[in-house]
């Protein structure tokens, strides 16, 4: 599966070596105890005791404490690793499945699978181990107690495993059917949360409750069953625990009864049986983080069926899209047309038309986050499946909750003199510099300290600092003032001038740096004369 797949087996590997001494040195006190306390408890006995005794729990400190600072480490920085791969992964997607996909329900997928890979392999450390070396021990000494009682033991262990896995096996659908569903409720928690302003402001506030009930009661039926599957489990297994239990105890008795010496097997059976039905519920808690592995992995795997790296070009002359109908579902009755389009280098395209036309129907498909035949998408007058490397400033200006800088070179070793060239030739220094922390101050979730305009020159700022061949302009002052627009204005002439620029816009001014103008109407691109 894929979690597996970015795993560090090596580093597994030690620390499952640790959790094994651990459990070794855990589940051998017992024998030892069912030695040396017997009758007549001497001084030589009580001596070696206490040596046993002292070495077996300095290792089992010493096996602890790298557990706790070396193995706890080691699994939280996979499940980090874990979540960052889906987000690549996620990155990988094309818009238009992440577009079909809620953020709060995508959020909701990765951290349960994330975090059941952490529950998964931690309990495989523990469980495995521990069953392996209680149950081996427990069986010797049984065996030599009495061959009889030992195939028992063995009956019974097997069948409480099998019972485990039928119980797993009925259980994995519905854990899977919970896990979308908890997934749908917390992405509507996870809209009110991000939107609350949206909320308070339009009184909105039952409504919302309602909402968030009104999802939580479909979780309540699968819960419903889960909880029973649960009961069966966990009573089932100690109920068959507790029988075996009770037929060491009464073979201990009619032994007794016979004149042997049982004392050894009850000190070894009364100190060894609490951690070996703590194993034997480990194998429960296994299957369980076994089953909501499995479901998260399915679940969040149906959402990344479409994961496909786009390939992308970057040196062209020019770029053709031809015969083009397109509509977002085979149902749909709204087409986009358009017949003909066609940018060479270092031109500079207008796109205009009312609301609701194509235009950023078109900007998706000339980036190619929809699908478009290989024959209708020309790169140099030849076919091409590689999408173009493109900077696109979208209206839509949301910002990181990191500081300005942050914000604005994401990861580039920009100066800070270059750095405030841009802020001033934008209108944004004088402002910067009266901030406490200047490029160091955080804007917020979403950029929410910062004003529409602020954040609009921003991204603007931040899209030309990516420097790419072409800039896809999707209304870039339509949130500003006619004295930021004109400081816009000046920084596109400046800075993008020997670039390939298309620009969505209704304001005459950008228009008229444009050399080729195209227009919707009834859903059609049309090049104007």
């Amino acid at each position: 599966m894929y979690p597996f797949k970015i795993l560090n087996k090596k580093k597994y590997a030690l620390c499952f070596l640790n959790a094994f001494i651990e459990n070794l040195c855990l589940y051998i006190m017992p024998v030892i105890l069912s030695i040396y306390l017997t009758v007549p408890f001497t001084l030589d006995k009580f001596k070696m005791l206490i040596i046993f005794t002292i070495v077996l729990k300095v290792i089992e400190i010493f096996c602890n404490v790298l557990w706790n600072t070396k193995v706890v480490v080691f699994l939280e920085n996979t499940k980090k690793d874990l979540q960052l791969s889906y987000f690549k992964r996620l990155c990988n997607l094309k818009i238009s499945k992440l577009n079909n996909s809620h953020t709060g329900f995508l959020k909701s997928q990765i951290d349960t699978i994330s975090n059941e890979t952490y529950n998964l392999l931690n309990e495989l450390m523990l469980t495995i181990n521990g069953v392996i070396v209680a149950i081996t021990i427990f069986l010797i000494q049984v065996f030599n107690q009495s061959k009889l009682v030992f195939i028992i033991c063995i009956i019974f262990i097997i069948f409480i495993i099998i019972y485990n896995v039928i119980i797993s096996k009925y259980n994995v659908k519905l854990q899977e059917n919970y896990n979308d569903i908890y997934a749908k409720y917390t992405a509507t928690n996870v809209d009110f949360i991000e939107n609350v302003k949206v909320v308070k402001n339009y009184d909105a506030l039952t409504f919302a409750t309602n909402k968030i009930n009104e999802k939580f009661s479909y979780i309540k039926k699968p819960m419903r069953k889960n909880t029973i599957y649960a009961s069966l489990r966990w009573d089932g297994i100690n109920a068959l625990i507790y029988m075996l239990y009770a037929i060491l105890l009464i073979s201990l008795f009619i032994s007794m009864k016979n004149g042997n010496d049982v004392f050894s097997y009850i000190v070894f059976y009364s100190s060894m049986f609490s951690g070996l039905s703590t194993e034997l519920r480990g194998v429960g808690r296994l299957f369980v983080n076994l089953n909501k592995y499995k479901s998260a992995n399915n679940q969040i795997e149906k959402v990344l069926t479409q994961e496909e790296k786009q390939p992308k070009f970057r040196n062209f002359n020019s770029i053709t899209l031809k015969d083009i109908e397109f509509k977002y579902s085979k149902k749909s009755k709204n087409i986009i047309n358009i017949p003909y389009f066609k940018v060479d280098k270092k031109d500079k395209v207008s796109i205009m038309g009312e609301s609701g036309q194509g235009k950023s129907t078109f900007l998706n498909l000339f980036c190619r986050f929809y699908k478009i035949d290989d024959n209708k998408y020309l790169v140099n007058g030849k076919e091409s499946n590689k999408a173009p490397d493109v900077a696109y400033i979208s209206q839509e200006t949301d910002l990181f909750d990191l500081s300005i800088r942050d914000n604005l070179l994401l990861g580039k070793n920009i100066s800070d003199k270059k750095l405030n060239e841009y802020l001033n030739q934008a209108g944004l220094l004088d402002w910067i510099n009266s901030l406490e922390h200047g490029l160091d101050t955080i804007v917020g979730e979403k950029g929410i300290r910062l004003s529409t305009g602020q954040k609009q020159r921003l991204n603007i700022i931040r899209g030309i600092l990516l420097d790419k061949e072409i800039y896809i302009l999707d209304e870039p002052t339509s949130n500003l003032d006619i004295l930021s627009e004109e400081k816009i204005y000046d920084m596109i002439n400046k800075y993008l001038n020997d670039k390939t620029l298309i620009i969505v816009t209704h304001r005459p001014k950008l228009k008229n740096i444009c050399n080729k103008h195209y227009y919707f109407k009834d859903k059609e691109m049309i090049l104007e004369d």
